[in-house]
């Protein structure tokens, strides 16, 4: 029992997000990672810091393995739409809205807790939305029928990172959209008067 137990200091830090560089002394150690954790190890002073954060930051890749969730946009190898596959979720955001079949799409390759569904059901098919950004207006509840007020605008996008802008799709209207580690958040933003 006593060559199993050894001394050690054990470093908690938590941190609400890891954009932090640690300290060039310590090494990470992929092996201990969880969803929302890192572990380093200093072999200088024989101590390990485990760097914790509220929301997922690593994302289980098809080979078994944890990895950092990226969020960073990018250009397909066809230049057709800016996309994000390194996490929780996929995303693509076409190049220039109503020049494709779809504007935005989104789906959940797996399922995070496939431990609750009945394992005697087939298996499900992931969460998949494709939406086109076409038009705006109201629903004319006299006449029982949508009255267009505008149609989109083809207009290419701004892209910074994890941020997508597609500026005045509409007169005085951007549609935005930000990848976080975990969801995907959509904005219509008018323009001030």
């Amino acid at each position: 029992m006593k060559n199993f137990l050894h001394v050690f200091t054990a470093f908690l830090t938590l941190t609400s997000a890891l954009a932090q560089t640690p300290d060039s002394s310590l090494v990470e150690l992929p092996d201990q990672r969880t969803y929302f954790s890192k572990t380093y190890y200093n072999a200088r002073d024989n101590t390990y810091k485990a760097s914790l954060s509220a929301g997922y930051i690593h994302y289980l890749a098809a080979d078994g393995r944890l990895k950092d969730i990226d969020t960073n946009l990018r250009l397909d190898e066809r230049g057709v739409y800016y996309i994000i596959d390194q996490g929780l979720y996929n995303a693509a955001f076409a190049a220039a809205i109503g020049k494709g079949n779809w504007d935005v799409a989104y789906e959940v390759p797996k399922p995070l807790q496939p431990k609750f569904r009945d394992p005697s059901l087939p298996p499900a098919e992931p969460p998949r939305l494709r939406w086109k950004i076409l038009s705006y207006g109201y629903f004319d509840q006299a006449r029982l029928n949508y009255q267009i007020l505008q149609y989109a605008r083809a207009v290419p996008p701004l892209v910074a990172a994890n941020k997508i802008d597609y500026p005045q799709v509409f007169p005085g209207i951007d549609v935005r959209y930000e990848c976080g580690n975990s969801r995907l958040k959509e904005e219509i933003v008018p323009w001030p008067a």
